[in-house]
């Protein structure tokens, strides 16, 4: 009934996590795209109302409000695109954070009154709508790598309304915006790509597409793009120490937002990698060879992954993520750093601070020593992540109707480290199995045995002992 409830909820046209009415809001604003206030909330914050309780990003990069994640007046580095909303509609900011209907309201309004502004003869003039979006992102227009970061954003939001299951969703219909028009041919390919790097003088794709601010991503609105170094301040020397392991971090933030605030000076804080949390685009940052800023005292051996998203909500986790992220860990791992895929952090998820030793490779920020943020934090599925990193274990099929099996051990002997044995008991004509454990013995906190009610571990876990 519950999940039944909030489809009727989506499918009536409201923003369903504050059951906002947003019919009213289009029709008072003729020149807003029916759409547009569904995908900029799902793009900043998966329909969550972010509010001073919201969990500060450890990268230090100031902390979204309210439903759509815009930024107050006391914001630093990021334009307040709160501010110019509230300026525009009348609604302040204060308002805002208070009521997300309210936030909702001033977005329209300001929306409108900018495609009023530009020259915009309807809602489905993309230029204007284009620029529109520019005028109102917190992504400040201060060089190349922040012109590519608005225009990832603006890439998702224009995805989000091309996308015909999401109209469906949300109740609208879905828009025919011409991508390759708005961002040009090789930076649509750029935008979309699976990996980006971003290095001294260029930013590019793996397969060598260039990405270069066009002119109407550079906006008549804003000063033309000039070169901005990739954040040469907020990265350093590792001065001889070697690589030996990586972190995975939630950025408590937007991908565009994460890309952004690493240009900032101010901010001291760097990681190697972005992961955008729809597709899994990978965006390189500092190069390996360098030390990163993302974990403080750890900083010296570490390889950091920022992912998109938030840490109280497992909807930014997706599939796509997961599996950008692990082969980027293999691509790691295949490196020749000495970071073995097996010694991947697979215990149980959590909320605080877990330091674990130094044989854990590839791990959380949770879990170094000297720290205090608790990401990639309760929701992130360890096990689903090793299981992506690591090739899957021979299988040992056992089809007699009884006997004893041992581990790798065997009689005499414990098993070995960084092993991962599966067994299938399935006697012919079987309906039903049990197991009684002669002898049972695990190293506390680091091995664990899984039941599965099934032929693979993709089964029904019956218990985790």
């Amino acid at each position: 009934m519950r999940i039944l409830l909030l489809w009727m909820l989506i499918l009536s046209g409201t923003l369903f996590s504050q059951n906002i009415d947003l019919k009213a809001y289009y029709d008072s604003n003729p020149l807003v795209p029916k759409g547009i206030i569904e995908a900029v909330a799902y793009s900043n914050t998966r329909f969550n109302v972010l509010t001073e309780q919201t969990m500060a990003s450890c990268t230090g990069m100031p902390k979204a409000y309210g439903i759509l994640g815009m930024f107050d007046e006391n914001v630093s580095y990021f334009k307040s695109n709160g501010r110019i909303i509230a300026e525009l509609s009348g609604i302040s900011t204060s308002e805002q954070k208070e009521h997300p209907q309210k936030q909702v309201e001033a977005y329209a309004i300001a929306f409108q009154q900018l495609m009023h502004e530009f020259g915009a003869l309807s809602s489905e003039d993309q230029s204007i709508v284009f620029q529109t979006l520019c005028q109102l992102s917190e992504i400040p227009d201060s060089g190349k790598v922040n012109l590519f970061a608005r225009d990832a954003q603006i890439y998702q939001i224009l995805r989000f309304m091309n996308d015909p299951q999401q109209a469906q969703t949300h109740d609208f219909s879905a828009h025919s915006y011409d991508l390759e028009e708005l961002f040009g041919q090789e930076n649509l390919e750029a935008l979309s790509s699976s990996k980006i790097i971003i290095g001294e003088n260029t930013i590019r794709t793996a397969t060598g597409i260039s990405y270069e601010p066009s002119p109407l991503s550079r906006s008549v609105q804003y000063t033309p793009a000039t070169w901005t170094p990739a954040a040469t301040c907020n990265f350093s020397s590792r001065s001889g120490t070697a690589v030996s392991a990586i972190t995975i971090h939630t950025v408590q933030g937007t991908y565009a937002g994460c890309i952004s605030w690493f240009q900032n000076c101010s901010a001291s804080v760097s990681a190697h990698y972005v992961v955008r949390s729809s597709d899994g685009q990978v965006t390189q940052m500092v190069d390996e060879a360098d030390k990163a800023w993302h974990v403080g005292s750890e900083n010296p051996y570490t390889i950091g992954y920022e992912h998109e998203g938030y840490i109280d909500n497992p909807s930014w986790y997706t599939d796509a993520m997961y599996v950008a992220s692990a082969a980027l860990s293999r691509d790691i791992i295949n490196s020749g750093y000495g970071i073995p895929a097996s010694r991947t952090f697979f215990g149980n998820a959590g909320s605080v601070v877990n330091v674990v030793g130094n044989c854990t490779k590839i791990k959380g920020h949770q879990h170094y020593p000297n720290q205090t943020h608790t990401d990639p934090g309760l929701n992130w599925n360890w096990e689903k992540y090793y299981r992506l990193i690591n090739n899957n274990p021979t299988i040992q099929s056992i089809t007699t109707s009884s006997g004893t099996f041992y581990d790798s051990g065997n009689t005499t002997a414990n098993y070995s480290d960084d092993e991962r044995l599966i067994w299938v008991i399935e006697p012919s004509n079987a309906t039903s199995v049990t197991l009684n454990f002669t002898s049972f013995d695990l190293e506390t906190d680091w091995d664990f045995l899984f039941l599965y009610d099934g032929n693979s571990i993709d089964a029904p876990l019956i218990g985790k002992y």
